[in-house]
């Protein structure tokens, strides 16, 4: 992204968390690498797997056209990196696996 519209991404992006807790994410947030005031990451947290499956099936028209809006500022040759991170409790030593992964860009 273009240092010169942070403003605007960030206005764009935040419209996010809103569409992201009302498919059922409990916790939202846009992070900025402190070495890098190109990169950002967005990030939200659901209850399992299954759940943020099924947050793809309620993707409105509306949510397309606010995810483009967001992808808008991206740098022309960067493409973005989703990445899925699951929980893992350290207590008992289990990792929450995931059935039917579907990761675009890096993994």
């Amino acid at each position: 992204m273009d240092p010169a519209d942070r403003e605007p991404f960030l206005a764009a992006i935040t419209k996010l968390a809103k569409t992201r807790r009302r498919d059922g994410a409990f916790n939202w947030g846009i992070t900025e690498d402190a070495s890098d005031p190109s990169v950002f990451l967005e990030w939200f947290m659901t209850e399992s797997w299954a759940e943020h499956l099924r947050q793809h099936r309620r993707t409105s028209l509306a949510d397309v056209d606010l995810h483009s809006e967001v992808r808008s500022f991206q740098m022309r040759d960067q493409e973005p990196s989703v990445r899925h991170y699951l929980s893992a409790n350290p207590a008992s030593g289990e990792v929450s696996h995931a059935s039917n992964r579907h990761v675009r860009g890096a993994a």
